[in-house]
C-alpha cells in the first residue's frame, strides 16, 4: 500500500510501524509525537499495546493532540504512558519548566514557545536529553561491608597477629 493512498494519520502511523519498525533491529525506539501525530501514536498504543510497549522506549509529544482520557487507552496504556512519555506543550514559561494541566497523564513542561509550528525546533535539544536520559544504565549500587564495633576490633586483632 502506498503511503499516499493511506486515508487518515492513524492508517499512516500504523503502516509506519508495520512496514519499518516491526522490521527493525533497533534495540531502542522513540517517538516524537507532533500535534495530531501524537493521538495518532496513543491510537497505534491501543491497537498494539504489547507490540509497542515491548519496542517503544520513550515517547516525547510536543503540543499533542492525544488525549489519555478521551482514547481507549486503558489503564495499563495510561500507566505506560506516564512511565515512559513526556509532553512538551506550549507556554509562555521557559522551556523545560513544570507545567499544570488537566490533561496530565505524564510529566508536563513547557516547550518554551507559544508557537505550533516552532515547537519541534525548540525543544529538539531537550527531547535528546530526554531520550538519552531513558538509555542510561542504571548506576548499581556498589556492595558494602557494615563493619560493627567488634568485628572492627577482631579484624584489627587478627592483623597484629599476622606481624
Amino acid at each position: 500500500m502506498s503511503c499516499h493512498l493511506l486515508q487518515t494519520p492513524e492508517e499512516h502511523v500504523s503502516e509506519v510501524w508495520r512496514r519499518l519498525v516491526c522490521v527493525s533491529a533497533a534495540q531502542h525506539v522513540f517517538v516524537v509525537a507532533h500535534g495530531y501525530g501524537g493521538l495518532a501514536f496513543v491510537d497505534l498504543l491501543c491497537c498494539r499495546m504489547e507490540e509497542v510497549q515491548r519496542r517503544v522506549t520513550a515517547v516525547a509529544f510536543l503540543d499533542s493532540s492525544h488525549s489519555l482520557w478521551h482514547q481507549p487507552l486503558g489503564k495499563a496504556g495510561r500507566d505506560w504512558l506516564r512511565c515512559h512519555s513526556r509532553t512538551w506543550i506550549l507556554s509562555t514559561k521557559a522551556l523545560n519548566r513544570s507545567v499544570g494541566s488537566l490533561k496530565a497523564g505524564c510529566t508536563q513542561i513547557s516547550a518554551g514557545t507559544q508557537c505550533h509550528d516552532s515547537a519541534p525546533a525548540v525543544c529538539m535539544e531537550s527531547v535528546f536529553r530526554f531520550f538519552s536520559k531513558t538509555i542510561k544504565p542504571k548506576a548499581t549500587p556498589t556492595p558494602f561491608e557494615i563493619i560493627t564495633r567488634s568485628r572492627s576490633r577482631s579484624h584489627d586483632h587478627n592483623n597484629n597477629n599476622k606481624h
